[in-house]
C-alpha cells in the first residue's frame, strides 16, 4: 500500500471497501473517545491540517471492480469516523443539503458499504447503523453492537443541535 499522508477524503475517495479482519477486536468505544472524537472535530479550524491517527492498511481480496483493503490498525478510528458521517450526512440532508457524492465516499457507494466489519457485526451495522431500519435493540446480541448503535445516538444527540451553517463547517472540517 501506499504510504504518506492522507486527507480523510482522500483515504475514502474511490472505488475502495474497507474490511476490518477477523483477527481485529470488535468496536469497543464508549462515550470518552466519540466525545474526545466530536470535540477535536469541532475544536479543528477549516484552514489547518489534523493528524487524525495513523492507520496501517493492507491489500486484501477484490470485490469485483471494488478494491479491498484490510484495516490492520484503525478500525476503530475508522468505524467511529463512517457511523459520524452517516449521523451528519442525514442531518444535512434534512436541511435540503445535496450530499450524494458525499455518501458515496464515505457510506455507499452505488450498492456497496464502504466499510465491512467483522462477521457478527457486518449486518448489524449495514442494517441500522448505515441503514435507516428503526428499532435495532430487537438485534443486539453483542455488546460492540450496543456500542455502534450508541455511537450513533451519541453523535445524532450531539450534532442535532447544531446549525446547518455549524454543521457545513464541520462537514468542510473533516
Amino acid at each position: 500500500m501506499e504510504n504518506g499522508l492522507k486527507t480523510i477524503k482522500e483515504l475514502f475517495d474511490g472505488k475502495k471497501i474497507f474490511k476490518v479482519p477477523m483477527y481485529q477486536r470488535a468496536y469497543s468505544w464508549t462515550e470518552k473517545q466519540l466525545s474526545d472524537f466530536i470535540e477535536d472535530i469541532k475544536n479543528q479550524k477549516v484552514d489547518r491540517t489534523y493528524f487524525f491517527g495513523t492507520i496501517l492498511l493492507e491489500k486484501a481480496e477484490n470485490e469485483g471492480d471494488f478494491r479491498g483493503i484490510d484495516i490492520v490498525d484503525g478500525q476503530q478510528r475508522m468505524t467511529t469516523m463512517v457511523v459520524f458521517m452517516k449521523v451528519l450526512l442525514d442531518l444535512l440532508k434534512k436541511n435540503e443539503q445535496n450530499i450524494e457524492i458525499l455518501e458515496e465516499t464515505y457510506i455507499k457507494y452505488k450498492n456497496r458499504f464502504k466499510l465491512k466489519l467483522q462477521d457478527e457485526d457486518a449486518e448489524f451495522f449495514q442494517t441500522y447503523i448505515l441503514g435507516d431500519t428503526q428499532n435495532p435493540e430487537i438485534l443486539i446480541r453483542r455488546p460492540s453492537q450496543q456500542k455502534l448503535l450508541f455511537a450513533k445516538e451519541y453523535f445524532a444527540s450531539k450534532l442535532s443541535g447544531y446549525s446547518l451553517s455549524q454543521l457545513l463547517e464541520i462537514k468542510e472540517k473533516v
